[in-house]
Order: C-alpha cells, then structure tokens, then sequence
C-alpha cells in the first residue's frame, strides 16, 4: 500500500471524543473520522440536542487549555478539521457560546461590562468595544492588564492579531481599556463627547503622572482648565489658596509650589463662561501642542560590540516611539541624540533582552540596546508601521481615482508627449515607503531576524 493511502485512511480514522455542552450541563460522546471539519462536528453536536437547545450559530467548539502540555485554549475554526488542532481519541471539546461579557476599566476608572465575541481577535473586540461605548473609531485603542502598584515602565499591550484565550487571559480578568497610539488626535472631535471625555482623562493622567515633563507655565495653564472642566466657573468665595487638592490638580515637581494655586486662580477666572467640551478640547489641544507629546519611552543600556554593560549612568539610554520616529535620548538632559524616521528603518529584531535596529544606509552599524520592554517595543513599532501602512493605502486610492480621471481627461488631449519636456523619460526617484512593506512583513512574521 502505497504512503499517501496510509495517511489518507489514518486521516480518515475514526476518534471517540466527548463534548460538554453547557447550555444543558451534558456530555456527548460522539464518534467521527478523524478529517471531519469543525463545522460537520457542530452539525453532529446539535443533531444531538434537543429542538431549542443546540445554540445555533453563536455557539462554538472550544479546545480547553491543558495545562500538563502547556496547549492554550482556543476556538476551533469551522472551516478546519478536528485533525488539523490534534483533537484524538480520549480528548474533551466544549460547545458553548462564543459570546460572553468582559469587564473592561477605562482611564476616567469607571468600569463597563460589554459582551463579547470570545474567538475574534483583541483588535476585532477593541473595535467591537469602541462601538458599543459611543467611539466613532477605537482604531489606535487597545486592552491591557492593569498596571501594577508603583509601575513606571510602558504597559504591555495584548497582540492585535490573537486571540485573548492565545494570550493567556482568563475569562474573570478586568481588562484596561486605553489609547495606545498617538495618530491621529490632531483632529479632535468636539461632536462625539465620549470619545473626547477618555482622551481628555487619558491626557490628565499622563500630565498628572508626569508622563510628559512640563514648565511650571504648563503646569498652571493645565491646572487653570481643569478647574473649569471640575468646578466650572470661577467662584471667588471657595477659589483660594488652599482649595486645591494638589496631588490631583498638579505634577509631582509643582506641589510644593506655595504661589503656583493663587496663579490657577487668576487664570481659571479668565475661563468663565467655557462649557465642559470647549474646555477638555482646549486641555487636549494643549497636550498635543507639547514638543515631547505622542511619545513612549522606554529605558535601555546602550550596548557596544566587545563591550559588556554596566550599571554606570553613561551606558542608559532612553528610546522613545513616536507616530513618525524613533528617537535616542540622554536621560539626563532629555535632549535627543539622535532619531530616525519610520522610513529610514528596514528590520529589527528581539532576542535575549536585546533590541536591534538597521537603519540601513543611515546608520554606519546596528542600534543594539539591552531593554527589559523588548516585546512591548516591537509590538508599538509594529503598531504604528500598521497604522501608516493603512494611511498609505488610502492615499494610494485616492491617488489611483484621481490617475483614473487625469488618463480619461488625457484621452482627449492632444498632447503626443505629457509628461516630458524633451520626450526623454525622466528617472524616478525611489519611494522609501515602499520599505515599510517590508518592515510590516518583518514585524508580523517575526521573519526579520538580525543574527
């Protein structure tokens, strides 16, 4: 018998497995061959029930995590045999709904409780979870765990592109719901107020926090518009030295300021009369006009080939990420060393706590830095070369309609030569965004492997 009939009758092998179905707390033993599909399982599975009583569509198979292989659980595709997840003889599925509520905790700390498609990816529930609170868009949005007690460094953000189940996250976890990305909050939406409420807390904390290091001027001015976005207007009978709740109100530097409250004061008297959307809008347009805005920073030891690190100040680095660059910090000063622009950049790779960037020809050899936030790095990185390579895509649409219409407009034309002078073709010059592609395929695949 030839090889390929023995894998064609081992694929066709029967398999007894059981099926727990929680709508009625049952198990089913069924018995079917070994490539029959996710979906003619259901189909068998509901056949079993009882009219009423199979789920229909937002039910699911789902392959419980085990714990003695390390296998993650997951929701079986329909479209892919019960062969293709290893599922053998012995083993136990779940068919339950795919629908259940996640507790999510946004910036502002109030919690909502939104209903969910378990299988979809964490963007596909980012985007649903927008949605559902009033978001026009969620796009540059995220879910995390909570920061723990006294952490400083940048948050770890779940993966876009899996699963909640791929990534460990159990089905009691709360989850933080926040701004990721800094793209495209330039243009702030005075007409959708919950979307401009978290981006207006999400900015009170960073600046409370110091996040974003700030003049004493800063300070006061940020001070002066939350007054009116809390208190409303001026009141010269409760305003007064005193009445400020500093460690709410102001960034760590400025507390013990003893003149800084009677200057909030003076200034929040100018604000009477701005409503509470006019004044988060001002407070979010102020945050976006600082210098430093946008970017995270992560804390990294510079390292040199043939050089072992130290603990010595002179080997810290900070990196920051931003929307359009990746920049080299003196910790000390805050001053930039140097940075490099998305489009400057052709690969970088993550392994054993190391971090490297190729600049490619704008750079003499590699960035190489040790960092414990490594992953998370990669993953913002990756994040906002996603999110260009989405912009680049809508202007190269618009580009091709607008190519569409000058072509029909030139079938008219007279014109035997356009676009040249002397009838010789002029060279093109080359697009560096054509490397984000490369990049992105990088980024996603894990392919971009430096060593």
């Amino acid at each position: 018998m030839c090889h390929s009939s023995q894998q064609h009758m081992a694929s066709n092998a029967e398999i007894i497995i059981s099926i727990k179905v929680f709508r009625t707390f049952a198990t089913k033993t069924v018995r079917l061959p070994g490539d029959t599909s996710i979906h003619e399982a259901i189909k068998e599975v509901q056949e079993k029930e009882e009219a009423g009583a199979a789920g229909g569509r937002v039910h699911g198979l789902f392959l419980p995590p085990n714990k003695e292989t390390g296998q993650k659980g997951a929701w079986c595709d329909e479209s892919k045999s019960l062969q293709f997840y290893g599922i053998v003889s012995g083993m136990t599925l779940e068919y339950k709904k795919k629908h259940r509520p996640l507790k999510i905790r946004l910036r502002d700390e109030t919690s909502k409780t939104v209903i969910i498609d378990d299988s979809a990816t964490v963007e596909n529930i980012v985007a649903a979870i927008g949605g559902k609170i009033g978001m026009k868009s969620a796009s540059e949005y995220g879910l995390r765990r909570p920061d723990a007690p006294g952490m400083s460094k940048a948050p770890s953000w779940f993966n876009a592109i899996q699963t909640l189940h791929e990534q460990d996250v159990l089905e009691d976890e709360v989850l933080v719901f926040a701004k990721r990305l800094f793209f495209s909050d330039v243009d702030i939406d005075k007409d959708n107020p919950f979307s401009l409420h978290l981006l207006y807390m999400e900015f009170l904390k960073d600046i409370i926090d110091g996040k974003y290091p700030i003049t004493r001027t800063d300070a006061k001015d940020f001070a002066a518009i939350q007054m009116q976005i809390v208190y409303g207007d001026h009141d010269p009978n409760k305003h007064k030295p005193g009445f400020l709740n500093v460690d709410t109100f102001l960034p760590l530097p400025y507390r013990k300021d003893t003149q800084i409250q009677a200057e909030i004061f003076r200034d929040h008297k100018k604000l009477v009369g701005l409503d509470d959307m006019d004044a988060k809008s001002r407070y979010c347009q102020l945050v976006i006009s600082l210098k430093i805005y946008g970017i995270t920073f992560f804390d990294c030891k510079e390292y040199v080939k043939g050089k072992k690190p130290t603990d010595k100040k002179g080997d810290r680095i900070l990196i920051g990420i931003t929307k359009e660059k990746i920049m080299k910090v003196d910790p000390e000063t805050q001053k930039t060393v140097k940075d490099w622009t998305f489009e400057q950049m052709r690969r970088w790779s993550y392994a054993h706590g190391l971090i490297t960037l190729d600049f490619g020809d704008y750079e003499d050899d590699y960035i190489t830095v040790l960092i414990d936030e490594g992953e998370a790095m990669g993953q913002l990185i990756a994040s906002y070369i996603d999110q260009i390579l989405k912009t680049r895509v809508d202007v190269d649409r618009v580009i091709e309609d607008n190519s569409e219409l000058e072509r029909n407009r030139s079938s008219i034309s007279m014109d035997e030569n356009p676009g040249s002078e002397d009838g010789v073709e002029q060279d093109q010059v080359g697009d560096p965004l054509e490397n984000y592609t490369k990049v992105s395929f990088f980024l996603t695949t894990s392919l971009g492997k430096i060593y």
